[in-house]
């Protein structure tokens, strides 16, 4: 997709500094003090790296300073992939607000290029940023609401419970006055869970999440039954949603072009066959459950969620969650271990 022309006089000078203060103070009614905490974290290596350059204004940015930062954070940061992709898309969201407010070039963002992971690179290493995330539900939350994929992707942030979870739940597991989730292992009637009756449990969910299961189920669910006479809350006309289709469902709206409709490794949408629902997982860009629930686990952990209560709701031993689940890095960690010795 070519840019169209800009008309530079309408810019408004304004410094990287300045430009994320400005950035914060707009979301700081709507997110937790530790998550603003992790996007100034991860734009400050962008600030910092403007002020080496000597950009002192945010509307003299081209489509080349980001290119060199991605790769100068590359090579220069010791980042896994993941790390680094959190990294540009936190980026990415601040130029896109400076677009906003007319201090950089519209359409600037898009030359903020995200990696991709090759093919063959273990999948587990790949998680979905809390940036990423809530992007996804404030698409689906303004254009999909309550429809399958919506009930389906917010369920799977919130709760980060396994696809076998996902596939097991009821209509009944919703408990509205409790606003909490009954998780049960039914082997006799087709569902079991990973750990068997040791994942019983009820967790607590948002009446967020409340307000949208309810109204997935009064207003968008298909009234059918499965063949054990249980009413799957995520369900299609044939019954019980399979794992497969909820699996290809977490990849059709991670990809970028999904709820942003622009593609972030470049590709023309128009020729692009990931664009297609059945080829979405062929997108380098989208994300698998198993990325959402390690992008879940690892935000409640950032937030300063005990690693115990995690562990207790995502049915993951501590020793497994440190190995596999926890995804913060060195700074993150330090950060949160400053907070509770006081030594700020």
């Amino acid at each position: 997709m070519e840019r169209t022309p800009y008309d530079s006089h309408k810019l408004e000078p304004l410094s990287p500094s300045e430009g994320l203060e400005m950035f914060l103070s707009e979301k700081c009614d709507d997110l937790a003090q530790s998550t603003l905490q992790s996007y100034r974290r991860r734009i400050n290596h962008f600030i910092r790296y403007c002020e080496t350059r000597d950009i002192d204004n945010l509307n003299n940015l081209t489509g080349r300073d980001l290119y060199r930062f991605r790769v100068f954070r590359r090579d220069e940061g010791d980042l896994a992939k993941p790390s680094l992709k959190s990294q540009l898309t936190a980026v990415r969201s601040f130029i896109k607000f400076a677009e906003r407010i007319d201090a950089c070039p519209e359409d600037l963002h898009r030359d903020v290029v995200l990696p991709s992971m090759n093919p063959g690179e273990d999948v587990r290493d790949n998680i979905i940023a809390v940036e990423e995330a809530q992007q996804i539900i404030d698409y689906l939350d303004k254009f999909h609401y309550a429809s399958y994929r919506h009930a389906l992707f917010a369920t799977a942030w919130e709760t980060h419970l396994r696809t076998g979870t996902l596939h097991s739940l009821d209509v009944s597991d919703l408990l509205v006055e409790e606003q909490a989730l009954r998780i049960e292992h039914r082997p006799d009637t087709g569902t079991r869970l990973k750990n068997g009756r040791r994942a019983n449990r009820v967790i607590a969910i948002s009446s967020d999440l409340v307000s949208i299961l309810t109204d997935h189920i009064e207003h968008e669910r298909p009234s059918i039954e499965d063949k054990y006479g249980r009413k799957p809350l995520f369900a299609s006309q044939q019954g019980r949603m399979s794992k497969s289709n909820l699996r290809q469902t977490c990849y059709a709206v991670t990809r970028p072009c999904f709820y942003t409709d622009e593609c972030p490794a470049g590709r023309d949408l128009d020729d692009c066959q990931a664009t297609k629902y059945e080829y979405a997982t062929s997108c380098p860009d989208s994300e698998s459950l198993h990325a959402v629930r390690r992008g879940g686990i690892t935000y409640r952990l950032s937030e300063d969620v005990p690693m115990e209560v995690v562990s207790d709701r995502g049915n993951v031993s501590r020793r497994v969650l440190e190995e596999h689940y926890d995804a913060r890095d060195e700074m993150t960690r330090m950060a949160q271990r400053r907070k509770h010795l006081n030594l700020d």
